[in-house]
């Protein structure tokens, strides 16, 4: 009898067991673990909707996902995160390509996986086609906050009255903390066609806590935004041409809806990020891509330099892999596993789409050096510059100050720009400016054998008036007291 009576003790816990698992899902009070997608080969062959009607396609895979809601694995365990996001691919593909299957049925889904995630009707998702013709088909999205507010309005200046960029303007911030009202009429005051968006609207900011982020709110300012195609930067970017026609010229962006830029080449020292990537990949390879990459086969430190990331959210795999980048820097999890073994978002972007078999693509120059001639094959300075695809000059953050470190108002001075190098057999070598650290820290210094002034550039006399620009945003934000209290006179 008392067998019997334990047995019937130990099946009703495990009948409870279930019933607290789909109840209550995701436990924040123990947020170690999260839903659990197990598919062995989860990676439907690209054509998944030819070999079954969309509507069937859709139905089997919404399926899948609510029986997945049962379970749940630790957040460190990005590989099976991945698979739950193929999952939802799949599932956002079939719903776009077939107008008989009920959007409702991935909204509602995204909605019990992502519950920290409060979309308003403004914001853009692929089951919502627009015309050609809709003005915020493409669009900038600038992530500000009160530290480098003065540097998105030399941005936004530059790119309004020196490039003469059409493209529509979204301000990211999180709540008034972020960003006062004052400096939100300050934006707006700056030109026509610049929507300031409050991340507090659209995100649960217990769950993101993006305000105290610093990097993590990137991903999120993409999701959010009404922009389809988005073209996302950090404040302190300086873009020396116009973007507007990136998702047209630039052929990686076309073949692939990505586009992403290299870190600066220094190693690593250590294995570990390597060896923390590769636990996601389940003993298989990494793509042809990564494989082929400095950071995979010289050990280097950082892949990607984040401050300017392009992004085609129409297409459901990169939407699915952009949300599964925001998902990365969610607090908790970018508190107990992203944000320890990278610095900040920056490698998240990549390797959202690595882990998910989402084709991205890298331009091929690693970033270059721009700054003032040390010696005859030296270049130091604070700005990292990046490339389009025909070796141009495209863009540098750092901000047009001399060191944004410091405090005062010096605009940048860039007499050379020493180039960055594509692979392995290119001479380069990136060091700290030692004997200027503490003046001037952060000042990186550039050793290579391809040179250039930056006067003999086709930008040169664009970047002068880019200077004056910066200087009128100075001389109306700070007055001369304020300019003379931060030199300590």
């Amino acid at each position: 009898m008392g067998r019997y009576l334990i047995l019937g003790l130990c099946l009703y816990s495990l009948l409870l067991y279930v019933f607290f698992l789909y109840k209550w899902g995701f436990d924040v009070e123990n947020p170690t673990f999260l839903p659990l997608v197990t598919n062995k080969d989860p990676l439907l062959p690209q054509n998944a909707i030819e070999l079954e009607t969309a509507a069937d396609l859709a139905r089997s895979t919404a399926l899948d996902l609510e029986l997945l809601l049962l379970q749940r694995f630790y957040i460190s365990d990005f590989a099976s995160m991945a698979d739950r996001i193929v999952k939802f691919a799949v599932l956002a593909e079939a719903t776009v390509s077939d107008k008989t299957v009920d959007e409702s049925i991935i909204v509602s889904l995204l909605g019990s996986y992502f519950p920290w995630w409060l979309p308003d009707p403004s914001t853009y998702m692929p089951w919502h086609p627009r015309p050609k013709s809709d003005p915020y088909d493409t669009g900038i999205v600038i992530c500000v906050g009160s530290r480098y507010k003065i540097y998105a309005m030399h941005l936004i200046r530059i790119l309004r009255d020196v490039l003469q960029s059409k493209l529509p303007i979204e301000i990211a911030y999180d709540g008034d903390g972020d960003l006062s009202f004052a400096d939100r009429r300050a934006f707006k005051a700056l030109g026509h066609n610049i929507r300031l968006v409050n991340l507090e609207d659209h995100f649960d900011e217990s769950v993101g806590s993006l305000r105290s982020g610093r990097f993590a709110i990137k991903p999120f300012s993409m999701l959010a935004s009404r922009f389809r195609k988005v073209v996302m930067v950090d404040a302190d970017t300086i873009f020396l041409q116009a973007p507007d026609q990136v998702f047209l010229t630039e052929p990686g962006l076309v073949e692939t809806g990505t586009l992403f830029w290299h870190d600066r080449v220094i190693e690593a020292g250590t294995l570990h990020r390597h060896r923390w990537i590769e636990s996601f990949l389940r003993g298989q390879d990494p793509s042809p891509f990564l494989s082929q990459t400095m950071f995979w086969t010289d050990n280097l430190a950082h892949q990607q330099d984040s401050a300017v990331v392009c992004m085609d959210k129409g297409r459901p795999r990169v939407f699915t892999s952009l949300l599964f980048s925001a998902w990365m820097n969610l607090k908790v999890v970018r508190d107990l596993v992203t944000y320890r073994n990278t610095y900040g978002d920056k490698e998240t972007f990549w390797l959202a789409a690595e882990l998910t078999q989402t084709p991205y693509y890298f331009n091929p120059w690693y970033a270059s050096c721009l700054g003032i001639l040390k010696t005859n094959d030296t270049v130091c300075g604070t700005q990292a510059g990046h490339r389009d695809h025909r070796g141009d000059l495209f863009w540098f953050n750092g901000a047009i100050r001399h060191n944004k470190y410091r405090n005062d108002l010096e605009l940048v001075n860039m007499t050379h720009w020493m180039h960055g190098k594509r692979d392995s057999s290119e001479f380069n070598e990136w060091f700290i400016d030692s004997e200027n650290a503490g003046a001037t820290a952060n000042m990186f210094c550039l050793r290579g054998d391809n040179l250039t002034a930056v006067a003999s550039l086709g930008v040169w006399s664009e970047m002068q008036k880019m200077l004056r620009v910066a200087k009128e945003v100075d001389d109306i934000y700070f007055p001369i007291r304020r300019y003379q209290r931060s030199l300590g006179s």
